[in-house]
């Protein structure tokens, strides 16, 4: 997989649209296989989430209506995947769920010479 996705994020600059350092946001998958994510890569962090009617754990839909529950890819858990993927772990050295993903970018970014 880290040839794969490797391969991608060399080639493809879209790609790295995905890695954008949002951990909050929940993603229909397509968004992640459109830029080119393999399709068993997205199938394995592609997850039910609920709404809870708190603050922070309401799900809006497209349109800006409360949703009860959304079939998608939490972002925090796609760059903890690719994170994985590339033996990065600093982010763990964070607690917000943006700090975290935002260091994943940033690391991604520098193992790869964007930064």
């Amino acid at each position: 997989m880290k040839e794969q996705l490797t391969e991608l994020l060399k080639t493809k600059p879209e790609a790295w649209k995905a890695i954008n350092g949002d951990g909050h946001g929940i993603y229909y998958p397509h968004f992640y296989t459109e830029l080119g994510y393999p399709a068993e890569f997205v199938e394995k962090i592609t997850t039910v989430e609920k709404s809870d009617g708190t603050y922070k754990g309401t799900i809006f839909g497209p349109d800006g209506n409360i949703v009860p529950e959304m079939v998608g890819v939490y972002s925090l858990n796609f760059h903890y995947a690719i994170a994985g993927v590339f033996g990065i772990d600093r982010h763990m050295d964070f607690n917000g769920r943006g700090f975290q993903a935002q260091a994943v970018r940033d690391d991604m970014r520098k193992q790869f010479g964007l930064e």
